[in-house]
């Protein structure tokens, strides 16, 4: 049990971190137009930190205990692992419905939905997902599921274009050099 809160704390203190440097133009702005001391630039950006965090906080969590919200994260991700699928995907569905409006985690949990949906052969219901996925740093992978859904759905030279598509956007040469090999497998 407080091995589980341990690592709770420290996700949450990853989550506050990644969100921190989301609300970095926030402060970015602040410190450029600022010709203050030291001093006050840092708290500016405390002052401005903390209204950040407090707002996204509340924009993300409005309807649920964050400790839940990750703990069903983490359920999920156990179902999957013992290839429960359609129950990870119930679950993960319920909670992007806690989120409101567009944010970055609740596109990471859209993409977990639909290659879950891929796996499950929900096609339509993958490409339906991913379409509701808005940040352009997940581009690359969003893409390339894209693809992975069309080539369940034979419609190959689709695929093909989703793969070629999904390369420029790529920035990790890792997963480049997967998707050009499934360009290679596929189609050649």
């Amino acid at each position: 049990m407080k091995r589980n809160k341990s690592l709770l704390r420290i996700f949450f203190s990853l989550v506050v971190v990644f969100f921190s440097m989301w609300c970095m133009t926030d402060v970015v702005k602040i410190v450029d137009r600022s010709k203050d001391s030291t001093i006050s630039t840092m708290k500016k950006f405390s002052r401005t930190l903390m209204e950040n965090f407090e707002r996204i906080r509340a924009f993300l969590f409005k309807k649920k205990d964050v400790g839940e919200i990750f703990h069903e994260i983490t359920l999920a991700s156990d179902l999957v692992k013992r290839g429960n699928l359609n129950r990870a995907e119930e679950v993960l569905s319920k909670v992007v419905r806690q989120f409101e409006g567009d944010c970055h985690l609740k596109d990471l949990i859209n993409l977990r939905i639909a290659r879950i949906q891929i796996a499950l052969n929900k096609v339509e219901e993958s490409m339906n997902t991913l379409r509701m996925i808005k940040g352009e740093s997940l581009r690359c992978i969003t893409e390339e599921l894209n693809g992975d859904a069309l080539m369940k759905k034979k419609s190959f030279k689709k695929a093909r274009l989703s793969y070629e598509e999904s390369l420029k956007f790529c920035k990790i040469a890792s997963l480049k050099m997967k998707i050009e090999n499934k360009i290679s497998t596929l189609f050649e």
